[in-house]
């Protein structure tokens, strides 16, 4: 089955997820810290917004993402999945086109280094969090693609807002 690019990037952030929960239950004491990073605005803001009603694919990923990084990030306070720029995203190279060799990702490669940023605290790391994120309209578009539409009462009409609702609210009697 194909998914939506945003459906690939939420199921990354899942395998994400899964695997540092893994590793973490492998490695005990070892691990100091886990932070989870993802460079799409759209699979972050469906993880982090727990008011949208989300369609069951979606839904249901969300569920485990949040349930799996809270059991290997007990919650006192942010929920940690932070935005990242692509550029600075070394899992793109193994995952876009790029013009690089199987030498280039070797023992000592930025692949298994990472980047100088990733060894910095948490505060100075180039990322973003969920609270000062700014979608465009096109990813507002995408991100709602995977809610149910929002039913709101007024005194005497059900109005439907969401996907594909034009700006005029569709009103029907409820014989109030």
């Amino acid at each position: 089955m194909k998914f939506s690019i945003p459906r690939n990037e939420l199921e990354a952030v899942r395998l994400m997820a899964e695997l540092a929960n893994d590793v973490a239950l492998a490695l005990g004491n070892m691990v100091e810290e886990i932070l989870f990073f993802t460079d799409s605005t759209i699979a972050m803001s469906w993880c982090h917004n727990l008011n949208k009603k989300l369609r069951l694919f979606v839904f249901n990923r969300v569920a485990e993402v949040r349930r799996l990084i809270t059991e290997v990030c007990p919650q006192d306070g942010e929920f940690p999945l932070f935005h990242i720029d692509g550029k600075e995203n070394i899992a793109d190279l193994l995952t876009k086109t790029n013009d690089i060799s199987p030498k280039e990702l070797g023992l000592h490669s930025i692949w298994n280094t990472g980047k100088e940023w990733m060894k910095s605290p948490l505060e100075e790391m180039p990322i973003t969090r969920y609270s000062d994120i700014s979608v465009t309209p096109k990813e507002e578009v995408s991100i709602n693609e995977e809610c149910f539409p929002e039913a709101f009462l007024t005194a005497n009409s059900i109005h439907i807002v969401g996907k594909g609702v034009s700006t005029t609210p569709i009103a029907m009697d409820v014989g109030l």
